[in-house]
């Protein structure tokens, strides 16, 4: 939390004093999880980080709104990288996880090629606040 914390600080302060120069644009995307909006059973704090990332996201696209500044968080579901491949193999994730992402598979990185554009481009100059979850369906299920 302190991290995200202190790299918005540090990054909406240059923001905001281009938006005072005149250059009133930008665009803030942080990760977050879709454990902070489905729970994460052995995993609370992890949850609660990922929820405190939403929430910051939320209280910044508010704060920066006038200045041109846009924030938005992106929630991957179960992602297939080298931190947990071995954990997304198992016949138990296959059971009790895979079995509840309707389109029947992890996500990979390069299902995230779209989101990584559409928030920082001009076509999202009226997105501010929400979060893009990019789970296979996995909480709607």
């Amino acid at each position: 939390m302190d991290g995200t914390f202190f790299t918005l600080r540090a990054r909406t302060n240059h923001m905001v004093q281009r938006a005072n120069s005149g250059d009133p644009v930008g665009s803030l995307v942080c990760v977050s999880s879709t454990a902070a909006v489905s729970g994460a059973g052995r995993n609370e704090h992890y949850a609660a980080t990922k929820g405190c990332t939403i929430s910051m996201i939320k209280g910044v696209s508010v704060e920066l709104a006038r200045y041109g500044i846009r924030a938005n968080s992106v929630l991957p579901g179960f992602i297939y990288t080298d931190i947990v491949k071995d954990k997304l193999v198992t016949d138990k994730y296959r059971q009790k996880v895979l079995s509840r992402i309707p389109v029947r598979r992890s996500g990979e990185p390069a299902d995230f090629s779209g989101i990584a554009v559409y928030p920082a481009s001009k076509a999202s100059r009226y997105h501010t606040g929400q979060e893009f979850i990019i789970d296979g369906g996995f909480t709607v299920f």
